[in-house]
């Protein structure tokens, strides 16, 4: 596993294909941190960075979370940068191409996230047998528009199979 895959050059990538080596990444850090990669990495390096999509076209397995306490904890921050791409301006939609659908996140953020852990078939999945840890959101982010999906409110969640929080 390589925590903060963010700025891979080609043969890496390739690397870690090759090796089966997760790429953790932290999609939070996307928008937080673009305007100082542009001037640091400057354009011609930066199509080398925040490769998501390319990581999962390419077979590496992606997982990744909020960076708590570096960046925010809430997940849904993390979802909504990696859907959106916002933060360059102009050369947004050049490198939109990396976008993620709610879909992908959903899956980098259980099934990755349990694979990255060693937990498969313990986690990670809603599925008779496995344990229930859940995040009960106010809608299905796989049918919003990416613009709201920063809106979403967590209405619930379950630990362990156990309610621990539930919105009146």
């Amino acid at each position: 596993r390589v925590e903060h895959a963010q700025h891979v050059q080609m043969d890496d990538l390739k690397r870690l294909q090759r090796l089966k080596v997760i790429a953790s990444v932290q999609p939070a850090h996307y928008k937080a941190d673009i305007s100082m990669a542009k001037k640091r990495l400057g354009l011609e390096r930066l199509h080398n960075s925040y490769l998501w999509k390319t990581f999962i076209d390419k077979g590496v397995r992606l997982v990744y979370g909020s960076d708590s306490p570096v960046a925010t904890y809430d997940p849904i921050l993390g979802i909504s940068s990696a859907l959106m791409r916002e933060g360059l301006g102009k050369e947004d939609i050049f490198y939109g191409q990396e976008k993620l659908t709610a879909t992908e996140c959903l899956k980098i953020m259980t099934i990755g996230a349990a694979h990255s852990r060693f937990y498969e078939g313990e986690k990670g999945e809603v599925l008779p047998g496995m344990l229930a840890d859940l995040t009960i959101l106010d809608r299905d982010i796989r049918l919003s528009e990416p613009s709201t999906v920063a809106d979403s409110e967590v209405v619930g969640t379950i630990v362990d199979g156990r309610i621990v929080y539930l919105q009146d």
